[in-house]
């Protein structure tokens, strides 16, 4: 994530995808996954632009 995400707009697409690609795979433990992740995103994305920023 933190390789491909520019910037917080771009980490929430980035999740975004990930979670319809999850979900599509009909594994149960992605699924329960991405619902914790969703639950959790706003936390990540912040944390994802502070690891950014201090690794410039």
């Amino acid at each position: 994530m933190y390789r491909q995400a520019r910037d917080s707009y771009h980490a929430r697409i980035a999740f975004h995808r990930w979670g319809k690609l999850a979900e599509e795979t009909g594994i149960p433990e992605l699924k329960i996954m991405t619902r914790t992740i969703r639950d959790k995103q706003d936390g990540i994305v912040i944390k994802t632009q502070i690891w950014m920023f201090l690794t410039k």
